[in-house]
């Protein structure tokens, strides 16, 4: 029996081309009562395929601006530009140690930038993360961004993980509502 084995040079690879999100977002923001101008921002990124889900899951990030109007604006603006930068920068395989580096480089150039100007001393804002990986979500709540972190984790208030099967321990001993590195 002479059986022709198929071609598949000329075959799509299935695995990324069958790839398909079932991963929708909206977003809105609202300036408030209390302000003329809206200093919230927000950023997300939703992975494009099935390597960039595995490697880097989804990201999704709100910050609200504190400070007079600019300063805030801008910190919020900086934090959802600067956070995924990062993020991209130094995941090497650890998703949850890029995204708490991310945030604390973060933190570090938000301050640096307010530091250098005495309008914008005041500058920060508060930002909540949303990593979604395909073993669970990790949710980085209500970092405090653009003050001087006392030594590591960026005025992080709260680190929590939902699904897979890591520890604490994993987080970087980080440990949600216990306001580690956190000074105002």
């Amino acid at each position: 029996m002479n059986s022709k084995v198929p071609d598949s040079s000329n075959q799509p690879d299935l695995q990324k081309s069958t790839w398909r999100s079932a991963f929708a977002t909206a977003a809105a923001t609202d300036v408030g009562m209390r302000r003329s101008a809206n200093q919230d921002s927000l950023c997300v990124i939703v992975a494009e395929d099935r390597d960039k889900w595995e490697r880097s899951g989804h990201l999704l990030i709100v910050a609200d601006g504190m400070g007079a109007h600019a300063a805030g604006e801008l910190a919020s603006r900086l934090s959802v530009d600067l956070i995924p930068h990062h993020y991209a920068k130094l995941n090497r395989g650890d998703p949850i140690r890029a995204i708490l580096q991310a945030l604390e480089e973060t933190n570090s150039e938000i301050y640096r930038r307010g530091q250098a100007n005495p309008e914008f001393r005041s500058m920060g804002t508060t930002t909540s993360a949303l990593l979604i990986l395909p073993v669970g979500a990790v949710v980085v709540a209500q970092a405090t961004l653009g003050r001087p972190a006392a030594g590591s984790a960026a005025g992080l208030e709260g680190v929590r993980r939902t699904g897979g099967a890591r520890t604490r321990a994993e987080f970087g001993g980080y440990v949600a509502g216990t306001g580690v590195g956190a000074t105002n």
